[in-house]
C-alpha cells in the first residue's frame, strides 16, 4: 500500500470496543511510528506519553471534552502529545535523555508547564 492509499482510505474512530486490546508488539509498532516522525532540522519538540492503565487515564480525563474523555477511557492506549514552543540544543538533548524514565504524573505536569497538549486515541 502507497502513501496516497493510505491517506486516502483513512478514517477516523469515533468510539473504541474497551474488550479489545492492542498486543505489546503493536503498542511498540505505534510508539515507533511516532518516535520516527519527522520534524524541521530533527528538533522533535515533542514528548509522547502512552498510557494505557485504567488509573494512567484517569489521572489525564481532567484535561479532555467530556466527548474524548468517553473515547480515551474505552482505548486501548491513549498518547498525549507534548510540545515545546522554544528549542534550545540543551533542553532538547536533556528532555530526550530523560523522556523513557517519565511517568504519568510527570507527563501531566509538563503538559500543563507546556503551552500547548493533544491527546490521541487507538483501539
Amino acid at each position: 500500500m502507497n502513501l496516497n492509499d493510505i491517506i486516502r482510505t483513512r478514517h477516523t474512530s469515533k468510539a473504541y470496543d474497551n474488550s479489545r486490546k492492542l498486543t505489546a508488539e503493536q503498542q511498540q509498532q505505534l510508539l515507533d511510528l511516532l518516535r520516527f516522525s519527522p520534524s524541521s532540522v530533527n528538533s522533535q519538540p515533542w514528548h509522547f506519553f502512552a498510557v494505557t492503565s485504567d488509573e494512567g487515564k484517569q489521572q489525564i480525563l481532567p484535561a479532555l471534552m467530556d466527548a474524548n474523555q468517553v473515547k480515551a477511557r474505552n482505548a486501548a492506549m491513549t498518547v498525549v502529545f507534548t510540545i515545546k514552543e522554544e528549542l534550545t540544543k540543551r533542553i532538547c538533548y536533556s528532555c530526550w535523555k530523560k523522556s523513557s524514565r517519565m511517568a504519568v504524573m510527570t507527563a501531566k505536569k509538563r503538559a500543563r508547564a507546556t503551552t500547548k497538549a493533544a491527546v490521541t486515541s487507538w483501539a
